[in-house]
């Protein structure tokens, strides 16, 4: 009996972890429905360089050689989805801590977007 409690208590744990994180990536990807198909066409991918000033919570680290922040991976068709990078790892994987720093730099990377999807599509 007692091996069922401990059992338990790890999936209540385990579970609430996951819900936790579930709601801050949906977020997130709320934000991220951007109809990217329609500019495949012209690029297969954005990348979003770390800022240079203060905007956002995150800061490049010290000695690190890729200076991508956020990525999206255009999809080649029309019913394909972007796919979405931050700090080199795709956003479903990413821990509560990081899923909460993206969320904090969302501003900064959608202001980037429309720069690069206006230069792109003049």
């Amino acid at each position: 009996m007692q091996l069922k409690n401990i059992r338990n208590r790890i999936n209540k744990k385990i579970d609430s972890n996951y819900k936790t994180r579930q709601k801050i990536l949906s977020r997130i990807k709320d934000v991220l429905t951007i109809d990217f198909n329609k500019i495949a066409v012209y690029r297969e991918e954005i990348n979003i360089k770390y800022p240079d000033s203060n905007t956002t919570s995150t800061k490049i680290e010290n000695g690190k050689k890729d200076d991508i922040m956020f990525k999206v991976e255009i999809p080649d068709s029309l019913i394909g989805k972007a796919r979405y990078y931050y700090k080199g790892t795709e956003i479903d994987y990413l821990s509560i801590e990081e899923a909460n720093n993206l969320e904090k730099d969302l501003k900064y990377i959608l202001e980037e977007i429309e720069k690069y999807t206006n230069e792109i599509i003049r």
